[in-house]
């Protein structure tokens, strides 16, 4: 006979049924919290051989839908070929569609010669809801783009620096900062980096951040999706 596994659940459909006795059978098992609920019901519980008043009735789980029937590895093992086989006669697997939303692929690498002491362009970061002038011009900012959307690729990338001073700016993308010279403070809701020589910052997307720098900082960007611009 197969073994029967009473859970919580089993003993409340007895319950609802109007049974108040079980008997087990000797390869069955009750689950701890099955018991405790039998107790809370008013449920006895005999064990197999064990003497049981005669209104005690042997009463196996209603069975599951065969959908939901508990599933032990021969079974589980079943399944899946039976999926590998459907899979198989549907043509294999197939790779899901990737939409193209940064329009055509560049068809080939794209390689950025920078001279060790690159001059960056001078560059007006403004609000864009209202065209105010953020980066003031005592700090000399600069910014000069070498990926960006219009390579075709997903991310943007390039580099940017300014002296004593700082801005701030709304992020609505991920950036990724590598300090290549000088000193980055940022702060955000509260918290305050410094960077150094050598650090990376992550700042994710819909940051409001204040970057700023005690003397001078040049830095090397990485943002995803590509901006097309700052």
């Amino acid at each position: 006979m197969a073994k029967n596994v009473y859970a919580k659940a089993d003993i409340e459909r007895l319950h609802s049924r109007g049974l108040t006795e079980l008997k087990l059978q000797a390869d069955d098992t009750v689950t701890p919290l099955a018991r405790d609920t039998a107790v809370e019901l008013g449920v006895k519980i005999y064990a197999a051989g064990e003497a049981a008043p005669a209104t005690a009735v042997e009463v196996p789980p209603e069975p599951a839908p065969a959908a939901f029937a508990p599933m032990g590895a021969p079974n589980m093992e079943d399944i899946v070929k039976a999926v590998l086989e459907q899979i198989q006669k549907a043509g294999g697997l197939q790779p899901c569609p990737v939409p193209d939303v940064y329009g055509s692929r560049p068809s080939a690498l794209k390689l950025v010669s920078i001279a060790k002491d690159m001059e960056l362009e001078p560059y007006e970061l403004k609000d864009p809801k209202t065209g105010v002038l953020l980066t003031p011009p005592e700090i000399d900012f600069r910014l000069t783009d070498v990926v960006t959307v219009g390579d075709g690729a997903s991310i943007g990338a390039g580099f940017m620096s300014w002296r004593k001073g700082g801005f701030e700016w709304t992020l609505t993308y991920d950036e990724m900062d590598y300090i290549e010279e000088g000193v980055m403070e940022i702060t955000s809701e509260g918290r305050k980096l410094t960077a150094y020589r050598g650090d990376v910052v992550f700042i994710p997307a819909g940051s409001h951040v204040r970057w700023n720098t005690p003397s001078w900082v040049k830095i090397y960007y990485v943002t995803f999706p590509s901006t097309g611009e700052y």
